[in-house]
């Protein structure tokens, strides 16, 4: 397969980030993109974490997407508290363990991909709204209850984050129907 025809099919995604860095394809959205983000549309938001050297940013309810990149990944917490990263620059797990280490989440169970959630979800943005993350594996096999658990995640996040639609259904790839 030639690259300029896989370039059509990448998204902002883990993917993505691996393209740019070894086949030199650039990404939708350029770096004056992303610092426009940073220093004007996250004023007044809540940042819970910064790490320059990681271009990271973790931000707190932010109440629309106007300064979320997009595929950005997030977690919602058992109180509804929505935390995204502002850029797409690393996937969930990451989140998770920062999140841990400032004593926001509780330890993660492992595995936990594979239960039910108890603690937390992940989401990540897609288009205008916010999708479950793919690595919700358990959701797909433990329908109709896994839905009901879900939403009641989702529910809660909308109440702190009204500008923001939360979908009830999971992230894919492209390739996958």
């Amino acid at each position: 397969m030639r690259i300029k025809s896989f370039k059509e099919y990448l998204l902002e995604d883990v993917g993505d980030k691996y393209a740019e860095k070894r086949f030199n394809i650039p990404q939708k959205f350029t770096e004056f993109d992303k610092q426009y983000r940073r220093r004007y549309n996250n004023i007044g938001q809540e940042v819970v974490y910064k790490d320059k050297e990681k271009d990271l940013i973790i931000l707190k309810n932010p109440g629309t997407l106007d300064s979320i990149g997009p595929g950005a990944r997030g977690i919602i917490d058992i109180k509804g508290n929505f935390f995204i990263e502002q850029e797409s620059t690393i996937t969930h797990n990451p989140i998770i363990n920062i999140l841990w280490g400032l004593g926001i989440l509780k330890s993660p169970d492992e595995a936990w991909h594979m239960k039910p959630p108890n603690n937390f979800i992940t989401v990540q943005r897609r288009g205008d709204d916010v999708k479950l993350g793919e690595s919700n594996s358990w959701y797909d096999s433990h329908k109709p209850k896994s839905i009901k658990i879900f939403q009641e995640f989702l529910d809660k996040a909308k109440k702190k984050n009204p500008g923001i639609t939360f979908t009830n259904k999971l992230v894919f790839s492209p390739w996958q129907k």
